[in-house]
């Protein structure tokens, strides 16, 4: 019985920590995708 809850946290923990990891991705894709927005943006005023 033991080892089978001991084997559920080492996944919970894994699900877990991949998780926050492709969160952590999203949001640098986000900033990355907000600030391409931006230059493309300023860019635009510049040819006007």
């Amino acid at each position: 019985m033991v080892s089978s809850y001991f084997y559920r946290a080492i996944a919970l923990m894994l699900t877990v920590g991949a998780l926050s990891k492709i969160q952590k991705i999203d949001r640098r894709e986000q900033a990355r995708s907000e600030k391409f927005a931006k230059l493309l943006e300023h860019d635009d005023k510049k040819d006007k």
